[in-house]
């Protein structure tokens, strides 16, 4: 059996976490909708979490009906634009 040298295993470690850091970071690039969308819905819903902890309900519905239209929106990126892509660069 013949054992394999300790100082290569966190080489292939890091780079599977290089790559996926590289894959990250391009997705990003080519869809920053995507991240834009669950920002605001994130925002959505910690401005509705305030509004419920002060007891204001009309803020808290008015931030909730927020967080609705911002996942549609994130909803739609993550369909649309790789559709819309697909569908005018269609590869040959």
């Amino acid at each position: 059996m013949t054992q394999t040298d300790p100082n290569t295993i966190p080489q292939k470690i890091d780079y599977k976490k290089n790559n996926y850091n590289n894959h990250f970071l391009r997705k990003l690039k080519e869809e920053p909708l995507i991240p834009f969308g669950l920002t605001l819905t994130v925002l959505a819903l910690a401005g509705a979490t305030l509004g419920y902890q002060k007891g204001d309900s009309k803020t808290m519905q008015r931030f909730l009906r927020f967080r609705v239209l911002a996942q549609g929106f994130t909803v739609v990126a993550a369909v649309g634009v790789p559709t819309y892509y697909q569908l005018t660069h269609k590869r040959i």
